[in-house]
């Protein structure tokens, strides 16, 4: 892990990371022939969004659900959910966004 060309930290929105996280694979695909397959970007994206507080709790809770699903189905394609701009909707979609 940390392979991603920039930390998430919780000023990014999460759809602009998992564009990071593709420009990622694509950035050491072309410079060292480093192919990282979509359960790998899933896994990236969601330990790198755990480094901030924003959406940790989704990312969390994401984070348990595809590392069960990687445990008992490992040679099943991975569950379009967990595919980058879709994961990104799902952290959002549990944040808190009332007034403190």
């Amino acid at each position: 892990m940390n392979w991603a060309v920039k930390e998430f930290t919780d000023d990014i929105d999460p759809s602009k990371y998992a564009s990071i996280i593709l420009y990622s694979v694509d950035k050491h695909k072309r410079q060292s022939n480093i192919e990282y397959t979509p359960r790998e970007q899933a896994l990236e994206m969601l330990n790198q969004v755990l480094k901030g507080n924003k959406y940790a709790k989704s990312a969390t809770k994401l984070l348990t659900e595809l590392s069960i699903y990687n445990f008992f189905e490992p040679k099943r394609d991975l569950d379009p959910k967990f595919e980058g701009k879709n994961l990104a909707i799902l952290l959002t979609d549990h944040v808190d966004t009332s007034p403190q």
